[in-house]
């Protein structure tokens, strides 16, 4: 059984080397490039964005929503701030 899983790898792993140059070239060709797993400033420049997209989903959020809130005391700051993570970290 074990040798079968290795051969199965071993051919899936000469399938995959054989077409990735092709999937590449595809991705290269692509007007819309990947954001995630490139850098902040890459990401913007092929874009054409000056904020990026999560990150000004989370401001328009705050505005909408939570700066509606007061914010008086230790616990509601807390609480703010948190709340502006916890929408940041959902993108």
């Amino acid at each position: 059984l074990l040798e079968a899983q290795a051969d199965y790898h071993r051919k899936s792993l000469t399938v995959l080397e054989s077409v990735l140059p092709t999937i590449q070239a595809q991705q290269d060709s692509w007007i819309e490039k990947p954001a995630f797993g490139t850098g902040l400033d890459d990401h913007l420049k092929r874009s054409g964005r000056e904020i990026a997209l999560p990150i000004e989903a989370c401001v328009m959020m705050l505005l909408e929503t939570g700066m509606k809130e007061e914010v008086r005391g230790g616990d509601n700051i807390c609480w703010f701030f948190s709340s502006i993570l916890w929408f940041c970290r959902s993108f």
